[in-house]
C-alpha cells in the first residue's frame, strides 16, 4: 500500500510529437515542476541562437569550404592577411599584380573559387529569406544558379575590359585595373565563410541581424572598390570624363540590366 502511494506522485511524460520536440506532462509533482521550467527556458534560449538544420547539404557544403580553405592556407601561405592588405593598401595590390610567380597565380585561382561558391550560397540564403526564387529554383539548384551567374558576370566583364584595352592600345592598363578591383572579390569570398554559417543555422532574429550586417559589408566593399578605381585613375592620369563614362557604361548599366531581368523572371 505504501509503495502504491509513492508511485502515484512520480512524474511521467510522453512525447506528443517527435517532429516538433514538444512534450506533455501528466501527474506532475510540484517538486519536479522547477526542472521542467528550466528545461523550457534552456530550449527558448537555444532556439534564439540556433535552429535545427533543415537542409543537410548546407552543413556538408560549408564544412567542405572550411576544410578546403585550411588546406589551401597550409600549402599557399597566408590568404586572409595578404588579401586584406591588398584591399586596404594600393601598393600591396600593385605589387601582387606585378608578381607573375606560380604561387601567386595559384592563390588567385583558389580565392576566386571561394568567391564563386561563397557568393552563390550567400545569395541563395538571401533569396530564400525574402522569397525571391528565379525560375522557381530553390536549395542547391538556386545556389548553383547564383554561382554560375557570378562566374558569367566575372568573365564577361573581364572580356569586355580586355577588348576595350585592345581597342585603345591600353590592354596592360585595363588588366591592372581588373586585378586591383578583383582584390575585393577575393576578400569577400573569405569573409562570407563565417557569415554563411551564421545565416544557415541561425533563427529568424539572428538571421535578420546577420543579413543586414552582411549587406552593409557588401556596400562597404563596393565603396572601397570605387575609391580604388578613382585612385587608379588619378595615378595613371585618366581623365575624369572617361572615368565617368566607364562607371556608367560598364559598372552601373549592367547592374540595371540584371535588376530588370530579375524583375521579369521572378
Amino acid at each position: 500500500m505504501l509503495a502504491q502511494n509513492r508511485t502515484d506522485t512520480v512524474s511521467t511524460w510522453t512525447p506528443d510529437s517527435l517532429l516538433t520536440d514538444t512534450f506533455s506532462y501528466r501527474n506532475i509533482d510540484p517538486i519536479l515542476s522547477e526542472p521542467a521550467g528550466q528545461l523550457n527556458d534552456f530550449r527558448g534560449i537555444s532556439s534564439f541562437v540556433m535552429e535545427r538544420m533543415t537542409e543537410g547539404w548546407h552543413f556538408y557544403f560549408l564544412i567542405a569550404l572550411l576544410v578546403g580553405y585550411a588546406i589551401a592556407r597550409a600549402f599557399l601561405g597566408r590568404l586572409l592577411s595578404s588579401t586584406f592588405a591588398a584591399s586596404v593598401r594600393y601598393n600591396v595590390a600593385a605589387s601582387m599584380f606585378k608578381d607573375n610567380s606560380q604561387l601567386q597565380r595559384q592563390r588567385d585561382l583558389v580565392l576566386y573559387i571561394f568567391y564563386f561558391l561563397s557568393l552563390g550560397f550567400f545569395l541563395m540564403i538571401l533569396s530564400e529569406h525574402y522569397q525571391f526564387r528565379p525560375y522557381g529554383l530553390k536549395g542547391i539548384s538556386l545556389a548553383g544558379f547564383y554561382s554560375g551567374l557570378s562566374i558569367f558576370i566575372f568573365y564577361v566583364r573581364s572580356l569586355l575590359l580586355n577588348l576595350l584595352g585592345h581597342i585603345f592600345y591600353q590592354r596592360a592598363l585595363y588588366k591592372e585595373y581588373l586585378y586591383l578591383g578583383y582584390a575585393y572579390n577575393k576578400l569577400l569570398g573569405i569573409l562570407l565563410l563565417p557569415v554563411n554559417f551564421i545565416l544557415a543555422f541561425s533563427t529568424d532574429t539572428l538571421k535578420t541581424i546577420a543579413l543586414f550586417t552582411s549587406i552593409i559589408l557588401l556596400i562597404l566593399l563596393i565603396l572601397m572598390r570605387i575609391s580604388r578605381g578613382i585612385i587608379f585613375a588619378y595615378k595613371h592620369n585618366v581623365f575624369n570624363f572617361y572615368l565617368f563614362l566607364y562607371l556608367c557604361a560598364l559598372e552601373l548599366v549592367p547592374v540595371l540590366l540584371f535588376y530588370k531581368w530579375f524583375s521579369i523572371i521572378v
